[in-house]
C-alpha cells in the first residue's frame, strides 16, 4: 500500500481560467473593456502561494482551487466576477470550500501569509460570513428575527450568568423569574 501525496500546482491553471474568462465574457457580453484584469491573476497568484498552508490542495484538484483562488481574489479586489462553473468542471460548492478554507487561514493567520496584511481582518470575516450564507441559503433577516430583550447591566453581580441559545426557554425562564417578583 502507498500514499501519493504529490499536488499538481494550481498556477498554470490561473492563468488559462484568466484568459479563457476574458475571451468568454467578451464573447457573450460583447464588451471592449477588460473584464477579468491582470491584477485579479496577480493577485490569485499570491492566493494560491497561501493555498500551500492549507488542506485545500490534498482536498481538491489543481483547476478547482485556481477557480477558488481567482473568485477570493476578484471579491477582495471588488471586481464582480461570475464563474460558468458547467464550461469549467466544477461546482460553486467546491469552490466555497477553497475560498472557507483560505479565509479560515487569513482569519486565524493573517500576518503569516502573503495577503493578509493587505486588508483588515473584518474584509476577511465579512467575506467568509457571507459565503457561509449563501451555503446554507441564509439571507439578511434581522427584522425578521424576534430577540429577546437586553440583560440588564448588573446581572453579573448576582452570581453566574448563563447563556441559553434556545429563544423558547428564555422566553420560558424569563415569565418564572417575572411571576416570582
Amino acid at each position: 500500500m502507498a500514499f501519493d501525496f504529490r499536488a499538481r500546482h494550481p498556477q498554470p491553471y490561473i492563468i488559462k481560467f484568466t484568459k479563457y474568462l476574458k475571451r468568454f465574457f467578451r464573447l457573450s457580453c460583447s464588451a471592449d473593456s477588460e473584464l477579468v484584469p491582470r491584477e485579479v491573476a496577480r493577485q490569485a497568484w499570491r492566493v494560491a502561494l497561501d493555498g500551500y498552508r492549507t488542506f485545500a490542495p490534498l482536498k481538491y484538484p489543481p483547476h478547482i482551487l485556481a477557480l477558488g483562488y481567482i473568485h477570493l481574489s476578484s471579491l477582495l479586489l471588488s471586481i464582480p466576477l461570475l464563474l460558468p462553473y458547467d464550461r469549467l468542471a466544477s461546482k460553486p460548492n467546491d469552490v466555497n470550500a477553497v475560498m472557507i478554507d483560505l479565509l479560515d487561514l487569513y482569519i486565524h493567520h493573517l500576518a503569516a501569509t502573503h495577503i493578509g496584511p493587505q486588508y483588515p481582518l473584518t474584509k476577511f470575516m465579512e467575506l467568509q460570513i457571507a459565503i457561509r450564507r449563501s451555503l446554507v441559503g441564509e439571507t439578511d433577516r434581522e427584522e425578521e428575527i424576534d430577540l429577546p430583550r437586553e440583560r440588564e447591566a448588573s446581572a453579573g453581580d448576582r452570581g453566574t450568568i448563563r447563556f441559553i441559545l434556545d429563544r423558547d426557554r428564555v422566553v420560558m425562564e424569563s415569565d418564572i423569574l417575572e411571576s416570582l417578583r
